[in-house]
């Protein structure tokens, strides 16, 4: 039992970190900082803040946190 829950607990960490990770990726793709991906560990704003990152456009071009690095080669 006690190695479940420590598989549990290992996999719900690791889910964690990749979900903020993530989030920050997306929010330095739309031009805002990274701490916003705080936003997502609020339980009333977390689904408002998904569906946002998850709709809203890509700066074109580049932005203070660099260039677009994986979008289409011309």
């Amino acid at each position: 039992m006690a190695l479940w829950t420590l598989g549990l607990v290992v996999s719900g960490v690791l889910s964690t970190v990749s979900i903020a990770m993530l989030a920050i990726k997306r929010l330095h793709d739309i031009g805002y900082p990274g701490p916003l991906a705080l936003c997502l560990f609020i339980p009333v704003l977390s689904p408002i803040v998904f569906i946002a990152l998850c709709l809203w456009p890509g700066a074109k071009g580049e932005n203070d946190f660099g260039g677009r690095n994986n979008g289409p080669r011309r």
